[in-house]
């Protein structure tokens, strides 16, 4: 009888210690999603105006949203004489996208860059792929050719720095080294492969 006494005082207490029992005890956390409206539309400028009694712009506090879904914030300090009567400006240099586009064969394999994609010809199976950081690189392993010589193919190109063309015992390695974090995907095509950068 007491045990029973003790397990309900017990229980009892745990319900009443919650603000509302039949909550879920974890929330879910909300920016670990990526806005997919967000995704698709590029950041160009953006204009706004202080009041009138503003006369020195201390500092600009940014808010972004990581790779993972994690925001985190950035204030960056100014702390120069403003004119109230104009608006201020905050735009991203080079944000437009442009047709540019790079054709790159080495090894009966062609490399052509667009925007944020990489199409890769070749007739080779692949074999895997992963992500080495530092720099940030995708990994592809294809399969080898009697023919296959490293190599290293400069592209310069927004997204894609260049790619590295290793010999293996098994496999011929792809490293496609880019200019910053990305999260990937790769499809299959008619004639290779596409790489897309998010």
């Amino acid at each position: 009888m007491k045990k029973l006494f003790f397990f309900s005082v017990l229980l009892f207490s745990q319900i009443i210690a919650r603000e509302n029992p039949f909550e879920a005890i974890t929330q879910p956390n909300i920016d670990t999603h990526i806005d997919k409206d967000a995704q698709e539309k590029v950041f160009q400028d953006f204009d706004f105006k202080l009041p009138s009694t503003a006369r020195i712009l201390k500092s600009v506090k940014i808010v972004y949203q990581n790779i993972d879904g994690s925001v985190e914030e950035q204030e960056l300090p100014v702390n120069k004489s403003i004119d109230w009567h104009y608006p201020l400006t905050i735009n991203q240099k080079d944000a437009k996208i442009n047709e540019n586009t790079d054709y790159v064969s080495a090894e009966k394999i062609i490399f052509f860059t667009k925007d944020n994609k990489l199409y890769i010809t070749t007739n080779r199976k692949l074999e895997r792929n992963f992500i080495l950081p530092e720099p940030f690189r995708i990994i592809l392993d294809l399969e080898k050719d009697a023919s296959d010589s490293d190599r290293t193919i400069p592209l310069n190109q927004k997204y894609f720095s260049n790619i590295t063309l290793t010999k293996y015992n098994n496999f011929y390695r792809a490293a496609i080294t880019l200019d910053g974090h990305y999260k990937y995907t790769i499809h299959k095509t008619d004639d290779g492969y596409q790489i897309i950068l998010e």
